[in-house]
């Protein structure tokens, strides 16, 4: 197979170690890989971003039901002071019971209720 002027030099995936055309190649920090690589990358990367993203989401969820919580408490003086066994956070909220998660660590039935 004769190979075309307007392909040009081909060289070495750093990747998968292919040898393709410098059209097929796009460049990662300081390497070039080819385009089948960088999709597999950039699907990697796009993933990893929306699982961050989706964590975020469930944080900022977990604050919202924290503060709710503290809210309702406040309003019924049932405000105490409590800190994970675990992670040694200490945070005011609710009533919590020896089931509760710490909303840091997220430890089940390690938060205890501490005095002042």
């Amino acid at each position: 197979m004769l190979q075309s002027q307007e392909e040009g030099p081909r060289i070495v995936c750093k990747k998968c170690k292919r040898t393709v055309s410098v059209n097929e190649l796009k460049k990662i920090g300081e390497q070039w890989i080819c385009f089948s690589c960088y999709e597999n990358v950039n699907f990697f990367e796009q993933a990893r971003e929306k699982m961050m993203k989706q964590k975020g989401i469930q944080e900022v969820k977990q604050e919202i039901k924290t503060e709710q919580i503290i809210e309702k408490a406040k309003s019924k003086n049932e405000v105490r002071k409590y800190q994970c066994m675990d992670c040694s956070y200490k945070f005011t909220s609710g009533v919590f019971n020896e089931e509760s998660m710490c909303p840091l660590c997220g430890e089940k039935g390690s938060v205890r209720w501490i005095q002042d």
